[in-house]
């Protein structure tokens, strides 16, 4: 099987929620980030909701790297999920049943069509990674 790099030539990355809401962010490491991405592949950061007295600044920070370079985009956690108490914890930063499924959510909707995207070049330029694919998936058919 090939590497994965090879299969999917689109990348999606998420910045961790923990990450954001247990420290302050730095920009550079967000920019080491999308560097090793390169700008052929996208990037995918998703901001945080917390009462941390960092949130605010660390939302600044994604926000600021999403809008440095087209192929890095900016989920908006915080925008989703304002007003919606019913998806965090009793802690009003962790969680929720509902939260983890708004949260999943939301990042499908948000990067679904890149990933279309990548599986439709792989299509159309490796027919191979796309057998093996397919073999990976149980779509091997009957050879009875």
């Amino acid at each position: 099987r090939p590497p994965r790099s090879t299969l999917f030539p689109y990348t999606t990355l998420f910045r961790s929620m923990t990450a954001g809401t247990n420290a302050p962010l730095d920009r550079g490491e967000i920019d080491s980030i999308a560097d090793a991405v390169g700008p052929d592949k996208e990037l995918y950061l998703v901001n945080v909701r917390s009462a941390n007295r960092w949130s605010d600044q660390n939302n600044q920070v994604i926000a600021d790297a999403a809008a440095t370079a087209d192929n890095v985009h900016l989920i908006d956690w915080h925008a989703a999920s304002e007003g919606h108490d019913e998806y965090f914890a009793g802690d009003g930063e962790h969680l929720s049943d509902a939260g983890k499924q708004a949260y999943a959510d939301l990042v499908y909707a948000e990067t679904h069509e890149a990933v279309e995207r990548g599986a439709a070049e792989l299509g159309a330029h490796d027919a191979a990674s796309a057998d093996a694919l397919a073999i990976d998936a149980g779509d091997e058919g009957d050879e009875g």
